[in-house]
This record gives structure tokens, C-alpha cells and sequence, in this order.
């Protein structure tokens, strides 16, 4: 028996162990027992880090509230104070972009620029925003100037008919069809 007896009749390179014959290709088969070894390996793996980041993540909490637990009450109510006003002015900028878009997407439409663009020229600064949308609209208008200029420019097409102005299309000569017959 050779070699190519003991190969599948699909034509893949692999022979009954399930390893490919490396002189025939780069796939890699593997058996089923070693399927389960590298999955299991990858699984431990997997295990470990998250593991060990939930580990970290129990750390951190147990400092900030060991740290927490160490302020005075006047401390405290500083920093939730700070907290919320974190969470106000963040909020503030979220309105304040919800706006700025809806602003950005009015211009372009007036523009008669895609509105799709209006993540490109979104920014928190009214000042900023009104400079990017003039930049893109003159680069798009020019783009669009060159674009409908190259797509009408080139030979103009020949007019078939130039030459067939002095052939006769009345009726007593009978109705032209334009290919030099006429029909009647």
C-alpha cells in the first residue's frame, strides 16, 4: 500500500491519524482528544483572567471604600457634591451635542450636502463646528464641480442625421426611416 491509499477520497491531505502530511499542505487536523486538550487549555486560560481581574476589581473596591470610610462628613458630602456636578456637566454636554447636531444637520441639508457627514463637523464649539461645515461644504462643492465636469466632458456625440438633412421627407416621397430608405 502507499501513502495515497491511506488518505480520504475527498482529495483533503490528512490521513487516517487526522494530522496533515506536511509535505501536502498547511491545514492542521486535529483528533477529537486533541480538540478537548487545546479548548480545556484555552478554557483554563480564560478562567485565569478573569479570575485575576476580578480579583483586582474586589481590591479597588475595598480601598475606595476603606478610603471612603477614613473621610470626615464634610469630606463626603465635597465629594458628592463633585459627583453630581460630574454628572451635571456631562449631561450638559450630551444636550449640548444632541444640539450641535441637529444645528450641524440643518446647515448641511441647506447645503445640499449629505447629511451623513455631520459626525465629521459635530463639535461641542458652535464657533468650531460653523469652520469645519464651510471647510467640508467648499470641498464638496468643488469635488462636485469636477465630478459633473469629467462626467460631461470629452467629444461631443455625431449627429447621424447632419447628413441626411438633404434627403426629402414628405409625404409624396414617402415617410424616411432615417437608414436612407423610405417607406410607403
Amino acid at each position: 500500500m502507499s501513502e495515497n491509499d491511506n488518505q480520504p477520497s475527498g482529495g483533503d491531505n490528512t490521513t487516517e491519524t487526522g494530522k496533515t502530511d506536511v509535505n501536502k499542505g498547511s491545514e492542521t487536523t486535529f483528533t477529537q482528544e486533541e480538540l478537548g486538550q487545546k479548548l480545556s487549555a484555552e478554557r483554563k486560560s480564560l478562567t485565569a483572567k478573569f479570575e485575576k481581574e476580578k480579583q483586582e476589581a474586589i481590591k479597588e473596591a475595598i480601598a475606595e471604600y476603606e478610603r471612603k470610610s477614613k473621610l470626615t462628613e464634610e469630606q463626603k458630602a465635597t465629594e458628592a457634591q463633585k459627583a453630581k456636578e460630574q454628572a451635571l456637566a456631562e449631561r450638559e454636554r450630551q444636550v449640548t451635542l444632541r444640539e450641535r447636531k441637529a444645528e450641524a444637520m440643518t446647515i448641511l441639508s441647506e447645503k445640499n450636502i449629505p447629511t451623513a457627514f455631520v459626525e465629521y463637523v459635530l463639535d461641542e464649539d458652535a464657533d468650531k463646528m460653523a469652520e469645519k461645515i464651510d471647510a467640508l461644504s467648499k470641498v464638496w462643492s468643488d469635488e462636485l464641480n469636477k465630478g459633473v465636469k469629467g462626467a460631461v466632458s470629452g467629444n461631443t456625440p455625431d449627429d447621424k442625421n447632419k447628413s441626411d438633412l438633404g434627403k426629402k421627407t414628405s409625404m409624396a416621397s414617402g415617410v424616411y426611416r432615417g437608414d436612407g430608405n423610405s417607406v410607403i
